[in-house]
């Protein structure tokens, strides 16, 4: 495991998996709480998350042609980074109509990471070890959803689900600047 850990890139392919999971997973729990905080009805609630879940599926038809056009890193980096810029922004008060192009932006990034890192842990890992890489993927995004939740929680009780955004986006911006290590090509 450590000398699979030691290849360029892969300990950051992996921060940044386990971080874009996480913060999927948190949107979905806490972008109703915030919902219910800011007084929007159940009916507005489905809505956004519908927003964002169909704006993470579009991300996926175009991620080939957005690999090539910008290359995989820059690609990994501006979404993770976008995706950090548009959860610093939800929890803002903001009229509808605003809410839904910033949850646009953030489920394209969210949608971007994982198929991303996955692709790149696949290639970066040598012939013979890349099932142990993906399972290695699987460790590190189950225990980011077991402890990035459970520490989000823990802000809840003080920050309420604006606080939780923002220490996710916090999370993400830093996987997002962690990415830039990667190597251009796998």
């Amino acid at each position: 495991m450590r000398s699979l850990l030691r290849r360029p890139g892969l300990a950051h392919a992996l921060v940044t998996s386990c971080v874009v999971l996480a913060a999927v997973d948190i949107t979905l729990v806490y972008l109703p709480a915030l919902g219910t905080e800011h007084g929007l009805t159940a009916g507005t609630i489905g809505l956004l998350l519908t927003v964002r879940g169909l704006a993470s599926m579009a991300s996926r038809f175009f991620l080939g042609s957005l690999s090539r056009a910008v290359g995989r890193r820059r690609l990994l980096v501006g979404s993770t980074v976008g995706a950090a810029v548009a959860m610093l922004l939800t929890p803002l008060p903001m009229p509808l109509w605003l809410l839904v192009p910033v949850l646009v932006v953030l489920g394209f990034g969210l949608g971007v990471g994982q198929p991303l890192t996955m692709s790149w842990l696949a290639e970066s890992a040598p012939p013979g070890l890349r099932g142990r890489a993906m399972s290695l993927r699987l460790v590190g995004n189950r225990t980011g959803q077991l402890l990035l939740p459970g520490a989000a929680g823990l802000v809840a009780a003080g920050a309420g689900a604006g606080g939780v955004l923002l220490l996710t986006a916090l999370g993400l911006g830093w996987a997002g600047v962690a990415a830039r290590r990667l190597p251009v090509d796998p």
